[in-house]
């Protein structure tokens, strides 16, 4: 089993104690991705770090924003970790992991991955997760850690939100792309004329009074650009475009561009500052889109291989059954 059909954040660290503990983590840990299992250098010989001073250790991994997974009682993590706690959203996860698997908790993190690692733990090991928040117990999800990729406009709101449906408050659903699955599916009641409201949108147009948006990723941003170009040129007409067709960089899922620019430092700076993966295309890949493109260049074709780099590396991320919703913009670059 993988941990695709889960959320949580990569690079976590399992600390491990004992040859036992060592045994088990580097089992989970093959599982997750970017794990690495950390070891108590007087017990485990062998592991991608060992250290000996095990308080400062943890305290550095969790300052750093590491998840970390104990194989450990909770109390040694809860005692360690506490004077580094800052902020529940800031916070990364912390699990502690019984040495035989028996138990995964959930200790800190919860919303931000802590429940997804302790139930994906406890179904590797057979074991039980330990989760206590309120909105996964009696709503089987949580508003402040949507679907992967998914992104909250203004996440303040999800506390109120929260707050409203465990008080069975009404709460209306509007769904501007795609639908609610993850939502509806969860046997939630929503009600249409209800003064508090969740929107799902690609749209920039900022939420209303009592209102939650979630920014599904549902665009696919090509680019292209001369050699050398500036990365702050590539964002500010990326901005604009998206700005001028009301559409949120929120709702971007990833950047892509022809694999002639998988080296073009602007195009992987941009995908960085939106927090999205970059992918590239070669040019037969780009060229079966020709059919669906508003630009068509025999100039670009001459050089590329291709009729064109943006709209073409777009639609072939998107996929069969998208739309082309901004044609080619350019600037000087």
């Amino acid at each position: 089993m993988t941990a695709d059909h889960h959320q949580f954040p990569e690079g976590a660290v399992f600390l491990v104690l004992t040859r036992d503990g060592h045994t088990l983590a580097c089992r989970l840990a093959s599982a997750l991705p970017s794990a690495e299992v950390h070891g108590y250098a007087p017990r485990v010989a062998e592991a991608d770090t060992v250290f000996s001073d095990l308080g400062g250790h943890m305290r550095d991994l969790f300052v750093r924003g590491r998840p970390i997974i104990g194989l450990c009682a909770a109390g040694i993590l809860v005692r360690t970790i506490a004077p580094c706690l800052d902020d529940k959203i800031k916070d990364p996860p912390v699990v502690a992991l019984a040495e035989d698997g028996s138990v995964a908790v959930s200790l800190l993190g919860g919303h931000c991955g802590g429940n997804s690692l302790a139930v994906f733990l406890a179904e590797q090991t057979g074991g039980i997760a330990a989760v206590t928040t309120a909105s996964e117990l009696r709503q089987g999800l949580a508003l402040d850690m949507p679907p992967l990729g998914w992104r909250v406009a203004n996440r303040e709101m999800t506390k109120t939100l929260t707050a409203a449906l465990l008080a069975g408050e009404k709460v209306a659903l509007r769904c501007d792309v795609l639908d609610g699955g993850w939502l509806t599916g969860s046997g939630l009641d929503f009600h249409d004329d209800a003064p508090l409201s969740i929107r799902i949108g690609a749209e920039a147009t900022p939420p209303g009074d009592g209102e939650l948006l979630f920014h599904p990723p549902v665009l696919a941003l090509g680019v292209g650009c001369e050699r050398q170009t500036e990365p702050a040129e590539l964002e500010a007409l990326v901005m604009k475009t998206l700005a001028e067709h009301d559409l949120s960089p929120l709702a971007v899922a990833c950047v892509c561009s022809i694999d002639l620019k998988s080296d073009e430092t602007a195009v992987h700076v941009l995908a960085e500052s939106l927090g999205v993966p970059a992918r590239f295309f070669d040019a037969p890949s780009l060229e079966a889109q020709a059919p669906r493109l508003q630009t068509s260049s025999p100039v670009v074709f001459r050089e590329t291989g291709c009729h064109g780099v943006c709209e073409a590396a777009a639609l072939a991320a998107a996929g069969e059954g998208s739309e082309l919703v901004i044609p080619k913009a350019k600037s000087a670059r």
